[in-house]
């Protein structure tokens, strides 16, 4: 009784409650781990899928900086590199790359992030090349990078089930990489490498896509298709027997309008899906291409879609009709837009992250 009333005097429940509080405390210091932040209410809130809309998970109610998105990203990107070879603790890495670019997406949306800066965080481009098995000194150091990667995540989110979950992975991968194995036999690189340009097709889907890297190494192809990027590996998609004509691709997330705002002299502006400015139209009706780096406010836009039934879904029939009514109607349904000279010209250098000359706000 007595030592409870000492507990409450500095502001704990009781002495049991103290105790704990020490005891995670000290355990914290023997660890070297962070103070954790405050859980918000609620902790947690939904990932919905970009394309359809629905729920695919949790995330933890908080927005970690891009600064240590950055640096996590670059960590993430090094282990992946050197265990291309050790599939069991690539294939965890490679998941908790997967969880962590969804949350940057749903904590930065494209109003705030562009595309190149947001794919260039998780998923930039990477050459270097790696032994089978690393030497002893740098397995220890790959470790000690995911322990730091684990140290940031502690410091940026607050405790709640998604994070656990997260956590969870990266224990999962420090077990693999403290058991490399003996030996590996590594494969030969595929016969034929896919240039950027070239169209497939997911074998599953029949879904078109238009080639931009294809890794021989990793043997994963990037590229870009009416939805925005995508990766796959090189045994899902098919090579078109019947290549279509390259000049004549046009995206449909590149030039059908996805909003309208309105400036302060009363000129409509039209918007695609990644935010960037299309067309003009003054109080006078004239009609005009916006420059692509033209910096506009999105506050109190109007938008034609929700991504659930955007044009380039299959239940996005009736908004893609639409959206080119809209472009009938500005008088533009059959003008080309230079942000389709600049996908040609990003197609050319095979780099999918050029698309957008710079992130939009």
């Amino acid at each position: 009784m007595a030592l409870d009333m000492i507990a409450l005097e500095y502001g704990y429940k009781n002495w049991m409650h103290y105790i704990k509080e020490i005891k995670q405390v000290q355990i914290r210091l023997k660890q070297n781990l962070p103070k954790r932040p405050a859980s918000p209410t609620p902790d947690e809130i939904a990932i919905h899928d970009v394309i359809y809309g629905r729920v695919l998970g949790q995330r933890p109610n908080r927005n970690m900086s891009t600064r240590r998105h950055k640096k996590i990203g670059k960590i993430l990107a090094e282990l992946l590199e050197e265990t291309t070879y050790h599939k069991r603790a690539h294939k965890i890495l490679f998941q908790i790359r997967v969880d962590l670019d969804s949350w940057l997406g749903e904590e930065y949306g494209p109003s705030v992030m562009g595309n190149a800066e947001f794919n260039s965080i998780y998923y930039g481009s990477h050459t270097e090349f790696v032994d089978d098995i690393p030497s002893a000194r740098r397995q220890a150091q790959l470790r000690t990078l995911l322990r730091q990667a684990k140290k940031i995540l502690l410091s940026a989110y607050h405790d709640c089930k998604s994070l656990e979950k997260l956590l969870g992975q990266f224990d999962n991968a420090l077990d693999k990489l403290e058991s490399w194995p003996k030996s590996i036999r590594v494969k030969g690189a595929p016969k034929r490498q896919l240039r950027s340009g070239t169209f497939v097709q997911l074998k599953q889907t029949k879904e078109l896509l238009l080639v931009f890297n294809h890794d021989m190494r990793s043997d994963v192809v990037v590229g870009f298709n009416d939805a925005g990027t995508f990766e796959a590996g090189r045994h899902e998609v098919s090579v078109l027997r019947s290549q279509p004509n390259l000049s004549k691709y046009r995206p449909l997330r590149l030039y059908l309008p996805y909003g309208k705002c309105t400036l302060d002299d009363g000129t409509e502006v039209l918007f695609n899906r990644d935010y960037c400015p299309l067309w003009s139209r003054s109080l006078s009706g004239t009609v005009k291409e916006v420059d692509l780096l033209s910096d506009l406010d999105f506050n109190g836009a109007e938008h034609f879609f929700f991504e659930r039934d955007a044009p380039y879904t299959k239940n996005g029939n009736v908004n893609h009709e639409k959206c080119l009514e809209i472009l009938r109607e500005w008088g533009v349904a059959d003008r080309q837009h230079k942000i389709l000279d600049h996908f040609q010209e990003a197609v050319r250098r095979g780099r999918v992250g050029d698309i957008m000359p710079k992130p939009f706000s």
